[in-house]
This record gives structure tokens, C-alpha cells and sequence, in this order.
């Protein structure tokens, strides 16, 4: 069964001296790849989400599998998803948009995706959704079309995650049977054995996740930013 933790921004800024102070703090947690990249970022409240993520990956495999958070070593395959090459049956999957960052884990490929619900161009569902998927937002009421399309959107994005295969899969050639809660995923015409399951993280940020497995009783743990932060710096120095 797969586990989720969310990490809540919210208000929580890295451009405050006390945010930038934390955020500074917690780069001495991350190899120095990860902290050159970091550094590219034009806008530090983005490399926060990006620092973010990473820190729950490592909390989370290291609460799985028993071992310290600094010998977590990740890997990229060659479509970029990140993978754990010391423990392969592990898998975790990291996402982030608006205020929150999440990652998902668990013991079978996973993919997450959250969105922020925000007006989208006309010509933008035709180029991701099949017929079927056009035709149930076509139905939609004006004020549910916005909603339901980023449930589609990150229905999708979750499943070309779990896969793990990137730009190379085309989000036409699958469909996604159900717009609102759980639902399975047809590729190329072939009922797939993951599944999508869906939560709604404060106003407007929905997530799906696509996972051979169930998710565990609880799956889903939220937190806030200033205290998980400052949490993981003490637990980790």
C-alpha cells in the first residue's frame, strides 16, 4: 500500500529573513548536485518547492525502509523519473504546484500529480483529452468545466508518471474512465492494472495518484512548512 505526506506552504516564504534562514539551513541536507540546481532557480520561493520535495522523498524512504535519510542516494532513469538504485522495490514519486509539494511511496511504481485550478486556453483539452474524455467535460456545467478538467489533467500526469516513460507517451493514446474519484485507465484500448485514486488538497490543488497498489488507512498526511521544516533541520542535525 502507498503513503502520501503534503507539505503545506502556504504563507510560508523563503524571501522572509526567517525563511531564508531555514531554507539556507537545510541545504547542508542535499549532495551538491541537487544544491547546484537549486541554485538555477530564477525565484527562491520555486527552489523551495524543488528542496521541499526532496527532503520528503528522503524522509519517506527513510522512514520505510529503516535507514538514515543521508545514505538515501537517488538515481534518474533515462526518461528522468527518480529511482532508488540501492533499493529498486522501493518507489516514491514527487510533485508540486501553488502551495503545497507532495510524495507518494510505496512498494510498486507510483506517479503524483497536483495542480493548481486556474483558467486554461480553449485549445488546451483537445490536445490532451480523447473523445470520450472531451465529451464528459463538454457536459460539464460552466462553473464544474475548470474543476473537472484538472482532475483529468492530473488523472493523466499521474499515470504517465507511474509509468515512468515521460513525453514519449502520447495523453490521447489513453483514457481515463472516470472524471471524479477512483478510476481505472485504458491504453490503447487495454484496461491497465494500476488505478487512479484522487484527494483534494485545500481550495483548488486537486492530486491523483496512479498505483498498482491500494492506498494504506490514512494515506494521505498533511503538514505545514514552517514546522515540518524546522522539524526535519532538528531531527537531521
Amino acid at each position: 500500500m502507498f503513503r502520501i505526506t503534503a507539505v503545506h506552504l502556504g504563507s510560508f516564504s523563503a524571501q522572509t529573513p526567517e525563511g531564508d534562514e531555514l531554507y539556507t539551513s537545510l541545504l547542508a541536507f542535499v549532495p551538491d548536485t541537487k544544491r547546484e540546481r537549486l541554485g538555477r532557480f530564477r525565484h527562491r520561493q520555486d527552489a523551495l518547492r524543488s528542496l521541499t520535495g526532496e527532503l520528503l522523498a528522503r524522509t519517506m524512504v527513510s522512514e520505510a525502509l529503516g535507514i538514515p535519510r543521508s545514505r538515501v542516494v537517488f538515481a534518474s532513469s533515462s526518461y528522468g523519473k527518480p529511482y532508488l538504485p540501492d533499493f529498486p522495490s522501493f518507489h516514491f514519486n514527487v510533485s508540486h504546484a501553488g502551495s503545497w509539494v507532495v510524495c507518494a511511496a510505496g512498494s510498486s511504481p507510483v506517479g503524483a500529480d497536483v495542480e493548481r485550478e486556474a483558467p486554461f486556453d480553449d485549445s488546451l483539452p483537445a490536445a490532451v483529452l480523447t473523445a470520450e474524455e472531451l465529451d464528459r467535460l463538454k457536459s460539464a456545467g460552466e462553473t464544474e468545466r475548470q474543476a473537472m478538467f484538472f482532475r483529468y489533467w492530473t488523472a493523466k500526469e499521474s499515470f504517465v508518471k507511474h509509468l515512468g516513460t515521460g513525453l514519449s507517451t502520447d495523453p490521447l493514446s489513453f483514457t481515463v474512465e472516470n472524471p471524479d474519484g477512483e478510476s481505472d485507465v485504458l491504453w490503447n484500448g487495454h484496461r491497465q492494472p494500476c488505478r487512479i485514486y484522487r484527494w483534494m488538497l485545500g481550495s483548488g490543488h486537486p492530486l491523483a495518484v496512479c498505483s498498482a497498489e491500494a492506498p494504506a488507512p490514512g494515506a494521505l498526511q498533511c503538514e505545514e512548512a514552517d514546522v515540518w521544516l524546522a522539524g526535519y533541520r532538528i531531527s537531521a542535525s
